[in-house]
């Protein structure tokens, strides 16, 4: 079963697209024993192509700047692909394509800028034992659980930032993550243990600071509420996750090419 919709595939896919047409195309070899960037397009100079390639060694200065932009692309079109390959199987005809960038219906609270400004792990409570994966540090396994679903959806993610909306109301989402393709920023809450009177009081406080705030839980923020310690679900967490993309999909004005 597919988890993702069809209209927020299709803005995968045009998002892909956008990112790819704008990176010089090409692939990295050897040649005469020594690594070099082999470009076969380059949106800044339209003489280069397939029947008349470029070649830069590595270690040249443009080869150093070249090799950069063909990894990032050579990245892409493998997520690309991936992405076609899933519409094929799920959906016919083709995707629409939409123009970049997109239009928001009103601007999120918290933006790309935001993200990438964003420190993670700002809460000063120590962590008594800590989760260790890819130079991420998490308080709980569940929490752990949770970046590994955000990260087979295909996205980025940083735990506990600071989010603040003014000089008293303020807290440390567990996973915060942004969907490059509609250009929005996902907070994810993760309430274990809710059998626990400690934990149900953090939940509401964190939850009551978000919708005072304007934000909206399943679109702007997702909270995950576990029962106890040991009854989370990835599968479910997943879903939640990607309605959450697709209710803000709503707040797009989307333009077809």
């Amino acid at each position: 079963m597919c988890k993702i919709t069809k209209r927020h595939l299709e803005l995968r896919i045009a998002y892909l697209r956008d990112k790819i047409s704008q990176l010089p195309h090409g692939f990295i070899s050897e040649y005469q024993g020594r690594n070099a960037v082999y470009l076969f397009y380059d949106p800044d100079n339209n003489k280069i192509s397939r029947n008349n390639k470029r070649r830069y060694y590595v270690t040249s200065k443009r080869g150093r700047v070249l090799s950069e932009l063909i990894n990032e692309y050579l990245i892409l079109k493998k997520d690309l692909d991936a992405a076609l390959s899933l519409w094929k199987t799920n959906f016919a005809g083709n995707p629409r394509k939409y123009r970049f960038p997109l239009t928001k219906i009103k601007p999120d609270r918290f933006d790309h800028d935001f993200y990438e400004n964003s420190q993670p792990n700002q809460n000063p409570r120590e962590i008594k034992n800590p989760v260790k994966y890819k130079g991420h540090t998490f308080r709980s396994k569940n929490e752990f659980i949770v970046a590994q679903v955000v990260e087979k959806m295909g996205y980025e993610y940083k735990e506990e930032i600071l989010i603040q909306f003014d000089d008293y109301t303020y807290f440390f989402p567990d996973i915060t993550f942004y969907v490059p393709e509609i250009d929005k920023v996902i907070i994810v809450e993760v309430d274990g243990a809710m059998d626990k009177s400690q934990y149900v009081g953090k939940s509401y406080h964190n939850t009551a600071a978000c919708v005072t705030n304007k934000l909206v839980e399943m679109k702007d923020f997702v909270v995950v509420r576990i029962g106890d310690a040991y009854s989370i679900n990835a599968e479910q967490i997943e879903k939640m996750l990607y309605s959450a993309i697709d209710s803000a999909i709503d707040d797009l004005v989307l333009t077809r090419e």
